[in-house]
C-alpha cells in the first residue's frame, strides 16, 4: 500500500500519484515536443527526442547535440551514396541488370 506523504499544505498525497502526475507531465511535454519537430521537419521520431531531452537535461550544450546530429546525417547520406556507387559498380562487373 502506498505510503501518505504530506506536504507542506496539510494535504496528503500518495508517492504513486505523484509519480503518476510527474510521468503523465512527462509524456505531454513529450508530446508538444514531437508536435513541435514535426512542424519543423525535423525527422526526429518520439524516442530520439527523449533522448535529446535526457541529453539536455544532463548539462549537454543543445546547439552541440543540434551539430552531431547534423554531422550524422551528412555521414550517413555520404555512406549511401558510396554504397549505390559500389552497388552500381559490381552490377555492371557480374552484369546484372540496374534500372
Amino acid at each position: 500500500m502506498a505510503e501518505k506523504v504530506t506536504s507542506g499544505d496539510g494535504h496528503g498525497k500518495s508517492e504513486e500519484a505523484t509519480a503518476n502526475v510527474n510521468v503523465t507531465t512527462a509524456m505531454e511535454t513529450l508530446d508538444v515536443i514531437h508536435e513541435i519537430s514535426d512542424l519543423l521537419n525535423t525527422g526526429l521520431d518520439r524516442k530520439t527526442l527523449s533522448i535529446c531531452v535526457q541529453l539536455c537535461e544532463a548539462g549537454i550544450n543543445p546547439e552541440a547535440l543540434a551539430f552531431v546530429i547534423q554531422e550524422l546525417r551528412r555521414e550517413v547520406q555520404q555512406m549511401k551514396k558510396e554504397l549505390y556507387v559500389f552497388d552500381r559498380f559490381w552490377a555492371k562487373v557480374y552484369l546484372i541488370p540496374t534500372s
